[in-house]
């Protein structure tokens, strides 16, 4: 009887053929869900920021303090996630809170309770301007 110690080169490279073949079909899959991830990671910040801004603009309220309408305040916000490359939150002059935040190529705007993602080529600048052009 033969003495078998190891693998033959054709069993070696039929499992490494098997391992390429497992890793290509689950390379897309893994990458659709981390861009899937990312976009609610985006969205849910939208979401904190004017969260942020509605008990702001509350608190100016209740203390009786002055505030400017229609000009952007994101810089008096305390917020610890700096992930957005430009931004603006203002007030309307109806105390509406409106948030425009860029994160990566993407335009996230808020309006009341909806927030909506625009492509790059759908701006050029993300800003509430957009909010008027894409929810009215």
């Amino acid at each position: 009887m033969k003495n078998k110690r190891g693998f033959t080169l054709l069993e070696v490279l039929a499992v490494i053929i098997v391992l390429a073949i497992a890793s290509i079909v689950a390379t897309p899959m893994i990458n659709r869900a981390i861009v899937n991830a990312r976009m609610e990671l985006y969205i849910n910040s939208t979401y904190g920021v004017a969260r942020s801004a509605e008990h702001y603009i509350a608190r100016k309220i209740l203390d009786e303090e002055e505030f400017e309408r229609n000009e952007n305040f994101i810089g008096d916000l305390s917020l610890s996630d700096d992930q957005f490359s430009t931004g603006e939150v203002i007030v309307t002059d109806e105390n509406r809170v409106l948030v425009a935040l860029q994160y990566g190529p993407n335009c996230f705007i808020k309006r009341r309770e909806v927030v909506m993602v625009l492509e790059p080529e759908d701006f050029t600048t993300c800003d509430t301007s957009l909010i008027e052009i894409h929810f009215d």
